[in-house]
C-alpha cells in the first residue's frame, strides 16, 4: 500500500482569548489517528474544531470545516520473521510460527511456492502446518512467498528435518468367543504387523476370571482350555510386543456356557467276608458338580438274599450276614438325580467257616452273708458240634467266700457261714478242640441293717409361767451299735432339744408361757452311716388362766375405759381404768401404767396442761394365776383451750371418712348408705346435706343410672357458733344388669371388708364381717375350708395349740350369673407367741410442710435407753387421714385403684396393708427405726436401716439390700423386715386330686446381701408343712448384686427367677 508523508504543522499562537483548543503536530509517524479520517488512497480528511477566539499560524482560523492536504506517495516492503529450519518427529505434524510487519498495514498474501517431497506444508488460518508423510523421515524443504499487493514479494526457504521413530506393532481384532463347559481346547490365530520391525512377536495374556479357563500362547496361536466343570465369563487381554518396547493390546469376551454333567457314582470293589462275621458298612459317594447331591435317590438290588441282608442308610450300605449262611451275591447300586441315573455292580462273597463255641456272658452276682445257695445258668451253643460233649471246669480266686460246683442247673454257689468278700469265678467250656472262657464276680456283703428306733409316744404338757425340762427315753437297737444320736425341733422358739447318747435320752427345754404343737425328729446313725429317724409330737396346751388372760386382752378396748370421753384422739375427762375382768373362769386383774403420769395418772385422772398437747401411752398390765400380758392405748390429751371455737375445730378433725364410710372403701366409690351421726365430739351437733341432693341427712343414698360426683357438707355446731367440713364423693351408678351387679360386688368385696377388727389376713383373732348381700344387691353365700375354725357366719374359733390357715370362698350370684372370690386367712392359735419388741413408747411429733405431712414416733430402747425414730411422710397431693386407734397411729390412704393402711405401732414397729380389687399385699416392719414415704402417686417407700422396700400402687413389691433386689409382681405377696434380714414371699392355694395345699415362695436377703430362696407346701386340711429342698445348700447363698423375681409362668405355676453371678461358693442342690 502507498503511504502519505505529511509535512503540515498547526501551531497555536499567543491567545487573545481565555481558551486554547489544541495543537496538532502532523508528522509522518506522530499524527494522532483520532484527528484524521481516511478519505481514499490519495489523502486524509482532517476535521478541526475550533473554539472562538483561537488562532492558528499567522492567521486566524475561521469557522470549523474540512481541509484537504496534498500527499507524496511511496511503499515500504513488509518485514517477515520466520525460522529457516525446523525439526519434528516422524508421523507428527507441527505448526510453524511466524511474525510479519507492514508499515502501511497492508494485508499479506502467503503462498507455498514449493512444497516438500516427504511431507506437505499447508496454511490454515494464521498458522503454517507441516505434516510429514506416513513412516517417512530425513531432510525436506519448502519455499514460501509473502506479497503485500503493491509489488513487494518476499520469499522464504525452510529446511525441515524429520526424526525417525519406531512404530508400535498392530494386533488384529479378536472376536468374542463362546464355548461349552468341558468342551476341550480352542486355538485362535493371532495376526501382528509392524512397518519398522521384523521377527517373531511375543505376547502377554490377562484374564478377569482365572477360574473358568486356562489361556496360553503357542507361537502365534492363542489356546483356550476350559477348566473342568467351570463356567462363566471373562475379559481376555492380549498384548503383542515386536522389535522393541512398544506394544499393541486387544481385548475380547470369553463366555464358558454351563453344561449339566452326569452324576458320578464311585466304583465299589468286590468284597469277601466270613460267615457269621460282624456287620460291615460300605461307603459310597456320588458327585455331581451341577446338582444338589442331597436330593439324590438311591436304590439297590441283591441277587441272593439268602445269605445276607442289605440296609441302605444315607451314603452307605450296611451288609449284615445271615447266621450260618454263605455263598455269593451281586449287588447293584443305583443313584438317580435330576432325571439322570447311574449304577454300579459289585460282588460279595460270604466264605464258610467252622463256627466257634459260644458261651453266653455271665453277670456279676451280689448276695448277703445270710443268703441261700444261688444258681447261675449256663447257656452254650455250637452249630457245628454236639453240645452234649462239652466239658466244663470252674475256678475261684477266693474259695473261702463260697463253695462252687457245676451241676445240672448250672453253676451252684453256696455262701460259707459268716464269710463275706469278693471272688472272681472263671468258667471254662471245651468242645471239639475249641475252648471258651467267661469270668464273673461273686460278692458276699456283710449284712448291716439301719438302726431301729422303737415307737415314741406323743406327749402333751400344760404351759407354765416358768421354763421346764422334760426327759424322754428312747429305745434304739443296731447290729453294729449306735454311733450318733440327735434330735431336731420344728420350732426351737417353743421347745429346744438336747440328746445324751450314753443314756439314750432326749431333753426337751419348754420355754415359759408358750403354746403350740411341735414335731420332734429323732435321728440314730451307726458307724457305717446307716441311719433312721422317728418323729413324735409334743403338744403344749394353754392354762385356763392364760386363756382368760388372752380373752381379756382382746376384749379390753377403749370403750371399757373411756369414761365420759368419746375419742382416743381427744381426752379431757378422767378415765375409768377398770382393775378386774371376771367374765371368764379365772379372774384377770389389771394394773395401769402411764408414760406421762403428770398428764394421765395410773388411776386414770386427767390433768390438762396449759402449754401443749400430749400423746400418752397407757399400758394395761394384765395378770391371772401368775400369767401376765400387756395391752397398750395411745391417748391424746389437748392443752387447756376450752373455748367453743377450739372444741369445734377438734370435733371437726374427728369427723373422718373412716368414721362415716360404713361398707364403702373409697371417696370415689360410694355404693351404700353412710353413717351420718348427729352428735359429734364434745357435745357438738352435726347436720348433713349434699349437692346434688342424693345423700339424705341420715346417710341413705339415691343411686341412679350414672356415676354422680357429690359434695357432702357436715355442719358442726357448738353453742352459737358453727363450722363446716366437706367430703368430695362419687355415688356409683345403680346397676340393672345381673352380670354388672355380680361383677361390681365382686370388685367391692375386698379383704378389708371382711376383716372386722383384725388388721390383716395373717393375724386373725376376732370375728369376721361376712356379708350376705353385696352393695349392689347380689347374694353372697360363704363356704369355709375349716368351719371348726371359721364358721360361714364369720365366727372365729381359735385352736389351742396351732395357727391355722383357712380358705373362705364367697359365692356371689344374681339371677343366672355367678362368680367366686377366694380369701386365704391365717387364724392365730389361742395363745400366740409374744411379739413384743424391746422398745417402749416415748412421744409422737407431727408437722406439715408445703408438699407433705410428717409424723414421727419416738421409741426408747429398753436396753440402752437410746431414742429411735420411726417417721411417716405423706404427700399432700394424695387423700389421707391419720388418727389414733388403740395402740397405733393409723393412716388411711386412697389411690386411684387401691387403698393403703399404715399402722405405726407404739413400740415403733409398722404394719402396712395395700389393697386392690385383686387382693392384698402386707408389709411387716419388725425392725424399729426408719422412714416410710408415700409420694403423690401412692407409691410406698420404706427405708429400714439402709434396707429398702418399694411398693407400687398396683401391688408390685420390691425389696433391696444394697445392689441385691428381690421383686414380687403378684398380688397377695408380703414382706417381713426384721433386724437381721428382709423376706419377700407369695402364697396361693393349689388344688390336687386329694386335697388343697398352700404353695409359698420365699426370698430372704440378709443385711450382708446373702440371699436364699425356698418353697413350702402347707396342707390346708391338716396344717402339715413340707419344706421343699432349697435351691442352694445350707452353706451357700446367692451373691451380691443378684436380681430375684417371684412370678407366675404362662401355665400359672409359681416360679422364682434368679439372675446372679456364678461364684466359687455357690453350691446348687
Amino acid at each position: 500500500m502507498k503511504k502519505v508523508l505529511l509535512l503540515f504543522f498547526i501551531t497555536a499562537l499567543p491567545l487573545f482569548g481565555s481558551d486554547l483548543n489544541y495543537t496538532i503536530e502532523h508528522l509522518s509517524d506522530g499524527t494522532e489517528t483520532e484527528a484524521k479520517t481516511l478519505l481514499n488512497k490519495d489523502g486524509y480528511q482532517i476535521s478541526i474544531e475550533r473554539d472562538e477566539n483561537s488562532f492558528y499560524g499567522n492567521y486566524q482560523i475561521g469557522s470549523a470545516g474540512e481541509y484537504f492536504l496534498s500527499s507524496i506517495e511511496y511503499n515500504t516492503p513488509p518485514e517477515i520473521n520466520i525460522s529457516d529450519s525446523i525439526t519434528l518427529l516422524e508421523d507428527t505434524s507441527q505448526k510453524i510460527p511466524f511474525l510479519f510487519f507492514d508499515a502501511e498495514g497492508d494485508e499479506l498474501n502467503i503462498t507455498v511456492s514449493k512444497n516438500g517431497f516427504k511431507g506437505y506444508l499447508s496454511i490454515e488460518d494464521e498458522y503454517l502446518i507441516y505434516s510429514p508423510f506416513n513412516n517417512l523421515n530425513g531432510s525436506d524443504f519448502v519455499t514460501l512467498q509473502f506479497d503485500d499487493g503493491f509489488d513487494e514479494v518476499i520469499e522464504k526457504n525452510i529446511s525441515i528435518f524429520i526424526q525417525g521413530i519406531d512404530d508400535s506393532p498392530v494386533l488384529a481384532d479378536i472376536s468374542d468367543i463362546s464355548m461349552e463347559e468341558d468342551s476341550g481346547a480352542k486355538t485362535i490365530s493371532l495376526s501382528v504387523s509392524d512397518v519398522d520391525s521384523y521377527g517373531t512377536p511375543t505376547f502377554f495374556i490377562t484374564s478377569s476370571n482365572l477360574d473358568i479357563a486356562e489361556i496360553s500362547v503357542i507361537g502365534n496361536n492363542l489356546k483356550i482350555t476350559p477348566k473342568d466343570n467351570k463356567f462363566g465369563s471373562s475379559t481376555i487381554g492380549v498384548t503383542a510386543y515386536l522389535g522393541g518396547s512398544s506394544s499393541s493390546t486387544e481385548k475380547f469376551n470369553l463366555n464358558i456356557l454351563p453344561v449339566d454333567d452326569d452324576p458320578i457314582l464311585n466304583n465299589i470293589s468286590d468284597i469277601e467276608i466270613a460267615e457269621d462275621s460282624e456287620e460291615r458298612t460300605i461307603l459310597f459317594s456320588l458327585t455331581d458338580k451341577d446338582s444338589d447331591i442331597s436330593k439324590a435317590n438311591y436304590s439297590f438290588e441283591v441277587s441272593n438274599t439268602e445269605i445276607l441282608n442289605v440296609v441302605l442308610f444315607e451314603s452307605s450300605l450296611k451288609i449284615i450276614p445271615k447266621e450260618n449262611k454263605f455263598g455269593e451275591t451281586e449287588i447293584t447300586l443305583t443313584a438317580s438325580l435330576d432325571g439322570k441315573t447311574v449304577s454300579d455292580n459289585f460282588t460279595i462273597s460270604v466264605l464258610s467257616v467252622d463256627d466257634i463255641l459260644v458261651l453266653d456272658e455271665l453277670s456279676d452276682v451280689i448276695r448277703d452273708e445270710n443268703s441261700v445257695t444261688y444258681f447261675v445258668p449256663i447257656y452254650i451253643s455250637d452249630l457245628d458240634s454236639n453240645i452234649a460233649d462239652t466239658e466244663f471246669s470252674i475256678n475261684s480266686t477266693n474259695p473261702e467266700v463260697a463253695d462252687i460246683k457245676i451241676s445240672e442247673n448250672g453253676i451252684e454257689i453256696t455262701p460259707r457261714e459268716n464269710m463275706f468278700g469278693e471272688t472272681e469265678i472263671t468258667l471254662t467250656a471245651s468242645l471239639d478242640g475249641k475252648t471258651v472262657l467267661k469270668n464273673f464276680k461273686y460278692t458276699v456283703i456283710g449284712f448291716n441293717t439301719a438302726p431301729v428306733i422303737f415307737e415314741l409316744d406323743n406327749l402333751s404338757f400344760e404351759t407354765s409361767v416358768s421354763e421346764n425340762i422334760e426327759t424322754v427315753s428312747v429305745k434304739m437297737e443296731d447290729d453294729i451299735g449306735i454311733a450318733k444320736f440327735s434330735a431336731v425341733s420344728s420350732n426351737p422358739e417353743i421347745i429346744s432339744v438336747e440328746t445324751d447318747l450314753e443314756k439314750s435320752e432326749i431333753y426337751l427345754r419348754i420355754l415359759k408361757e408358750v403354746v403350740g404343737e411341735i414335731d420332734i425328729t429323732v435321728i440314730a446313725e451307726d458307724s457305717e452311716g446307716e441311719r433312721t429317724s422317728k418323729v413324735f409330737t409334743v403338744k403344749i396346751y394353754p392354762n385356763q388362766a392364760q386363756i382368760c388372760l388372752e380373752r381379756a386382752k382382746t376384749e379390753l378396748d377403749f370403750s371399757k375405759i373411756s369414761g365420759e370421753n368419746s375419742s382416743q384422739n381427744y381426752i379431757t375427762k378422767d378415765l375409768n381404768l377398770i382393775e378386774i375382768m371376771d367374765d371368764c373362769d379365772e379372774i384377770v386383774s389389771i394394773n395401769w401404767e402411764s408414760s406421762e403420769s403428770n398428764v394421765i395418772s395410773d388411776s386414770g385422772k386427767v390433768v390438762i396442761n396449759k402449754e401443749k398437747d400430749f400423746i400418752v401411752q397407757l399400758s394395761a398390765n394384765l395378770e391371772s394365776a401368775d400369767f401376765t400380758a400387756e395391752k397398750r392405748f395411745l391417748l391424746t390429751v389437748p392443752k387447756e383451750e376450752f373455748s367453743d371455737e377450739v372444741l369445734l375445730e377438734k370435733a371437726k378433725e374427728n369427723i373422718t371418712f373412716e368414721s362415716i364410710r360404713e361398707k364403702n372403701s373409697m371417696h370415689h366409690q360410694i355404693y351404700s348408705d353412710l353413717n351420718l351421726y348427729e352428735i359429734g365430739s364434745f357435745d357438738t351437733e352435726i347436720s348433713w346435706n349434699s349437692s346434688p341432693n342424693i345423700i339424705s341427712e341420715s346417710g341413705s343414698i339415691l343411686r341412679n343410672s350414672n356415676d354422680t360426683p357429690v359434695i357432702l357438707f357436715a355442719t358442726i355446731t357448738k353453742g352459737e357458733i358453727s363450722t363446716q367440713k366437706t367430703f368430695n364423693l362419687v355415688v356409683k351408678s345403680l346397676k340393672s344388669e345381673d352380670s354388672d351387679i355380680v361383677s361390681d360386688d365382686f370388685d367391692w368385696l375386698t379383704t378389708s371388708k371382711i376383716l372386722g377388727l383384725n388388721r390383716n389376713s395373717e393375724n386373725i383373732k376376732t370375728n369376721l364381717s361376712l356379708y350376705s348381700t353385696g352393695v349392689n344387691g347380689s347374694d353372697i353365700l360363704w363356704t369355709s375350708s375349716n368351719d371348726q375354725v371359721i364358721t360361714t357366719s364369720g365366727t372365729i374359733l381359735r385352736d389351742s395349740s396351732n395357727d391355722t390357715y383357712v380358705q373362705l370362698i364367697a359365692n356371689i350370684s344374681r339371677g343366672d350369673f355367678y362368680k367366686q372370690k377366694e380369701f386365704l386367712l391365717k387364724v392365730l392359735k389361742e395363745i400366740p407367741e409374744d411379739d413384743n419388741t424391746m422398745y417402749s413408747f416415748n412421744r409422737i411429733e407431727s408437722s406439715s410442710e408445703l408438699d407433705k405431712k410428717i409424723v414421727t414416733l419416738f421409741a426408747k430402747d429398753l436396753n440402752s435407753s437410746q431414742e429411735v425414730e420411726s417417721t411417716i411422710e405423706i404427700s399432700s397431693a394424695i387423700l389421707s387421714e391419720t388418727f389414733i386407734d388403740e395402740d397405733t397411729l393409723k393412716t388411711f390412704i386412697e389411690g386411684n385403684s387401691s387403698t393403703s393402711t399404715i399402722y405405726l405401732n407404739s413400740d415403733g414397729t409398722v404394719e402396712t396393708r395395700i389393697e386392690t380389687t385383686n387382693g392384698t399385699n402386707d408389709i411387716f416392719v419388725k425392725a424399729v427405726g426408719g422412714k416410710i414415704e408415700i409420694d403423690q402417686n401412692g407409691t410406698i417407700l420404706i427405708d429400714s436401716l439402709g434396707r429398702d422396700v418399694f411398693v407400687e400402687e398396683n401391688g408390685v413389691i420390691q425389696h433391696s439390700v444394697n445392689k441385691t433386689v428381690a421383686t414380687s409382681k403378684l398380688v397377695g405377696s408380703s414382706v417381713l423386715v426384721s433386724e437381721d434380714n428382709i423376706q419377700t414371699s407369695y402364697q396361693s392355694i393349689s388344688e390336687n386330686e386329694s386335697n388343697k395345699v398352700i404353695l409359698k415362695a420365699l426370698v430372704e436377703t440378709s443385711n450382708d446381701e446373702k440371699t436364699k430362696t425356698s418353697f413350702t407346701i402347707i396342707n390346708l386340711e391338716n396344717g402339715q408343712k413340707i419344706e421343699l429342698d432349697q435351691t442352694l445348700s445350707d452353706k451357700s447363698h446367692f451373691s451380691e448384686d443378684s436380681k430375684i423375681e417371684i412370678n407366675k409362668n404362662i401355665n400359672g405355676e409359681i416360679e422364682i427367677t434368679i439372675k446372679t453371678k456364678l461364684v466359687d461358693n455357690l453350691f446348687i442342690e
